[in-house]
């Protein structure tokens, strides 16, 4: 005996409530939570507002649509030509030193700084808005 069925799975998702544009912040005014069928969206969803909250749209989002994680991205919290502190740590040492960004950054990426004493260009990894560390 075959028995065609058709599963439909059905949960709170978080949509886009009004349009938004590549590259705009997405903050909870732009945002609700609506009941969608699971089985048909592609990609990782959302089913907390706050994990959406502060983050960068990669693309256009129409109202009414599921927000996946490939269409979301971090913030930029560093910009090309502003002054960071770079933290270098060894054991229980620590230097820190100012620096000027050469890339924008976002937290966790790593960027190109240079210090304006030495003249030297460094890899660094954003670890917050204005400061950045090296791994030594």
């Amino acid at each position: 005996l075959y028995v065609p069925v058709d599963i439909q799975t059905f949960r709170a998702v978080v949509v886009a409530s009004t349009p938004l544009a590549k590259g705009s912040l997405v903050d909870q005014g732009n945002l609700s939570l609506q009941e969608l069928d699971t089985s048909t969206l592609t990609g990782s969803y959302f089913t907390r507002i706050d994990d959406v909250t502060g983050m960068q749209a990669k693309r256009n989002l129409k109202p009414g649509s599921a927000i996946t994680a490939h269409q979301l991205q971090p913030p930029i919290i560093i910009e090309r030509g502003e002054e960071v502190i770079v933290s270098a740590n060894s054991g229980s040492l620590t230097v820190k030193t100012p620096a000027i960004a050469l890339m924008d950054g976002r937290e966790g990426e790593r960027i190109r700084v240079r210090n304006p004493r030495s003249k030297r260009i460094i890899d660094a990894k954003v670890t917050a808005p204005g400061h950045v560390q090296v791994v030594m």
